[in-house]
C-alpha cells in the first residue's frame, strides 16, 4: 500500500513522508465503553505502525463534526443487522448521519446524484441492490438481494467491527407477569416496546 517506511518511532510513512495518522472522535459521557476499546485498538494498531489519537468529544460536536464531514474517523455502535431494512447504515452509505465513513456519498444517494460525490462501483452497485430489495414484497427475493449487499459489504470492509455489545439485564420482581426471559436489545428493535409492556401485569 506504500508504507512500508517507518520513521525513528516505529509509525509508518506515507509516501509524502508525512506519518500514518488519524483521530477517531467518541462520546464518552455516551459510550464510555467506545473509549476503552479504542484504547486497546490504539495500542493494538501503534504494534503495526499505524498512529490514532483517540478524540473524546461531546456529542453536539461529534454531529456538527461529522455532518461538515470534518472528522478523521467516528465510532458508534451498529444496529447489528437485526433488521437491516430500516437500518442498513453500516452496510452500504445510505444514512445521512450515521453512515460517518462516507456521508458525500450518502448526500449522492439521497439526492438522486445531485449533490455529493459519486461513490465507487461497489457502493453504487449496493444503493442499487438496497433500492430493488426494497421495492419488492416477495420475500425470498428481499433476501437474494441483501445477502448480495452483505457480501459486497464484507469484501469492501469500510465500518470496522471491534466487538459484539454486552449483554443488557433487566429486573422484575417475581409477581410481574407476561415479561419474556429475553429479548433483543437494539435501538431498531426498539426495545423494549415490541415485548408489549402495557400487558404485563401483576399477580397476587
Amino acid at each position: 500500500m506504500g508504507y512500508g517506511k517507518k520513521d525513528s518511532q516505529g509509525f509508518r510513512l506515507r509516501p509524502d513522508g508525512l506519518k500514518v495518522f488519524f483521530s477517531v472522535d467518541v462520546i464518552p459521557t455516551l459510550y464510555p465503553d467506545a473509549v476503552d476499546a479504542l484504547e486497546l485498538v490504539n495500542r493494538h494498531w501503534a504494534d503495526i505502525g499505524i498512529d490514532i489519537r483517540v478524540n473524546t468529544i461531546e456529542r453536539a460536536l461529534y454531529y456538527t463534526r461529522g455532518d461538515n464531514n470534518d472528522h478523521d474517523a467516528a465510532t458508534w455502535p451498529g444496529p447489528g443487522g437485526l433488521h437491516p431494512m430500516l437500518d442498513p447504515r453500516d452496510f452500504f452509505a445510505q444514512h445521512t448521519q450515521g453512515t460517518r465513513y462516507a456521508l458525500p456519498w450518502v448526500q449522492w444517494y439521497v439526492s438522486n446524484g445531485k449533490d455529493g460525490q459519486e461513490p465507487p462501483a461497489s457502493q453504487k452497485q449496493r444503493m442499487k441492490l438496497f433500492d430493488e430489495a426494497r421495492g419488492t414484497a416477495d420475500l425470498a427475493r428481499r433476501g437474494a438481494l441483501m445477502k448480495q449487499v452483505f457480501d459486497l459489504a464484507a469484501d469492501a470492509f469500510e465500518p470496522i467491527g471491534v466487538c459484539l455489545s454486552v449483554n443488557a439485564f433487566g429486573i422484575a420482581k417475581l409477581n410481574l407477569a407476561n415479561v419474556p426471559d429475553k429479548e433483543p436489545n437494539s435501538w431498531s428493535w426498539p426495545n423494549p416496546a415490541p415485548a408489549i409492556p402495557q400487558q404485563f401485569f401483576f399477580t397476587s
